[in-house]
């Protein structure tokens, strides 16, 4: 016959003695004494959700603390000012005595219990409704440990479909290692892996009317602050997505700028003597290098010949300089940005792309948007170099 006796127990995590506090006491001299002391308290506070009291009129003190715990009572005055002043204890009005980590660190028997009969649960439904496992680590970093109950509290279906085959749970938010609020329950919904496949592969990835019902938005408690930093990320993605839209013009650039720069060998005369200014593509090759902090070249090639003449004939050769250095004060030519894209070279030489370059349109302009982040660089010297007469 059970009598419903709980049996109460600490819970230290593996990694209890490296956390710095501890570390920091424990070195101290009598430092392993500090550590038996408040383990010794922590214990002692089980009954009672972390209070420390020798009864409802009288508050523990420093003696009796002592003689409780078989401690000197000098480690005693001592461990109760430092607790303090770490946050480990804290000291009522009323004289009791509170240790902060109590709380989170009790476990008892029926608790396990429960434990066991969740895990079970969600044993059957991985098996019955073919939902993916989810290592324990990846469900705390990427969900927040959410994975499983967002299933539940969506009642193990689709918010789009509603169906119930090989679900899985979607970041309404993108996830971002750099922001906790991408992983709050909040943000995430069921969705089966078709309706998800869908989502991820339209372009822009997602929109607002790719979302759930409204109704869905407001059951999973989506509230109006996610949803305007859903809109802003929205819109900062149409914006990436039409800087990068340059492949429909491609082939015609490519057309006529080969057939603008045939014969642009020679581009520049010098009024004072008549003679013409050649290209040093060696040093336009070095200053690429040094100033774009973009991926290196070895040389300057024949095929690339071309474009590098047309645009000196277009725009003069200090604008080569100058854009290379606009380059390289554009975190967003170096691939910060959502879809990885990195400026190259050949690239950065097309018509349009150089004009963009070139008017500081990449510029960083300070701050972040949304995982954007951006640093500004001053170098821009470029005036007088690279021309040879």
């Amino acid at each position: 016959m059970t009598t419903g006796k709980k049996f109460y127990w600490l819970k230290l995590s593996r990694d209890f003695f490296k956390r710095h506090d501890i570390k920091i006491i424990e070195a101290m001299e009598n430092g392993k004494d500090y550590i038996l002391f408040y383990l010794k308290l922590l214990v002692e506070s089980i009954d009672h959700e972390g209070r420390l009291r020798f009864s409802d009129t009288i508050p523990y003190d420093e003696r009796m603390l002592s003689v409780i715990t078989s401690t000197n009572i000098d480690i005693v005055r001592a461990a109760i000012k430092m607790f303090t002043q770490l946050g480990l204890m804290e000291m009522c009005d009323d004289k009791t005595i509170y240790m902060t980590e109590t709380q989170k660190m009790l476990g008892y028997e029926n608790k396990s219990t429960e434990r066991v009969k969740v895990f079970r649960e969600k044993q059957q439904l991985i098996e019955e409704r073919k939902i993916p496992i989810v290592e324990p680590h990846i469900n705390n970093k990427r969900y927040g440990g959410f994975y499983y109950k967002v299933l539940q509290r969506d009642g193990y279906k689709c918010a789009e479909c509603e169906s119930t085959e090989k679900l899985c749970v979607h970041h309404i938010v993108p996830y971002d290692t750099e922001d906790d609020e991408t992983v709050r329950m909040e943000n995430l919904v069921t969705l089966c892996q078709i309706c998800h496949s869908n989502l991820h592969n339209k372009k822009p990835p997602f929109t607002i009317g790719d979302l759930p019902s409204q109704n869905i938005l407001t059951q999973i408690g989506f509230d109006e602050t996610l949803q305007k930093r859903y809109r802003n990320i929205v819109k900062r993605y149409k914006e990436i997505d039409k800087e990068l839209d340059i492949e429909k013009e491609k082939d015609i650039e490519k057309d006529k700028d080969i057939k603008a720069s045939n014969d642009a060998m020679s581009v520049e005369t010098d009024a004072s003597n008549g003679k013409t200014a050649k290209i040093d593509y060696g040093s336009i090759c070095e200053w690429w290098n040094t100033h774009s902090k973009l991926k290196e070249i070895t040389k300057i090639t024949e095929q690339r010949k071309p474009n590098i003449n047309a645009r000196v004939k277009e725009h003069g050769i200090d604008a080569i300089y100058k854009m290379i250095d606009q380059a390289g004060r554009s975190s967003f030519l170096r691939g910060d940005n959502s879809r990885g894209f990195i400026a190259t070279f050949d690239w950065c030489f097309k018509p349009k792309n150089f004009v963009k370059v070139l008017e500081g349109n990449y510029i960083d302009k300070g701050g972040s948007n949304y995982g954007f982040n951006q640093k500004r660089s001053t170098d821009s010297k470029f005036e007088g170099v690279g021309v040879t007469i």
